[in-house]
């Protein structure tokens, strides 16, 4: 997992209709099953009403685990000194 590498494309992102396709797909497979969903959570498409998406979602009984990727795309405060550690850094 470590090797993998997620990028933000510029090609179309439906996350919200590839995963019911999925479903769909798993419906047909007997025996409990699980989607393990890595993804940023971008979705160029997505539901119109989400209550019905969640809904279709509970009615599969499919687990989804959803796994972020999108931590390398938020940029992260910068370490800042306390006010104690500034005074006694500073000359006399």
């Amino acid at each position: 997992m470590r090797n993998l590498t997620f990028k933000n494309g510029s090609a179309d992102l439906s996350l919200s209709k590839s995963l019911l396709q999925v479903l769909d797909w798993l419906a047909k497979i007997p025996g409990k099953k699980a989607v393990v969903l890595i993804g940023t959570g971008v979705d160029s498409a997505p539901p119109q009403t989400p209550s019905q998406y969640q809904e279709r979602i509970i009615a599969s009984e499919v687990r989804v685990l959803a796994v972020s990727t999108s931590l390398p795309f938020k940029k992260l405060p910068k370490k800042r000194k306390h006010a104690l550690d500034d005074a006694r850094t500073a000359p006399s």
